[in-house]
């Protein structure tokens, strides 16, 4: 259901209703979603941290050093994560 950003989540959450941004959800859907959200964060956490140790050892053994590009650490944009969100369902 659409709702507001503004609406109170503790008072909705007393009448069984969570929101998420505009949206309002009933508390076994949030709970469904959350189930499968949480792994899907984890996942990525790990794939970003993996990432992230490869461009640090890159950077320690000086490969890439010649390269145009420096060596940037990876994060997720929001963009990429709605897209693998998208990807998962």
């Amino acid at each position: 259901y659409m709702g507001d950003f503004k609406l109170p989540g503790k008072e909705l959450r007393k009448k069984g209703i969570n929101r998420i941004g505009n949206l309002l959800v009933p508390n076994k859907n949030y709970c469904n979603f959350e189930d499968w959200m949480a792994p899907l964060i984890s996942k990525m956490h790990d794939e970003q941290d993996e990432k992230w140790m490869e461009q640090a050892k890159r950077l320690v053994s000086n490969e890439g050093a010649d390269e145009e590009e420096p060596i940037k650490p990876f994060s997720y944009t929001p963009s990429e994560f709605i897209a693998r969100m998208g990807k998962e369902i």
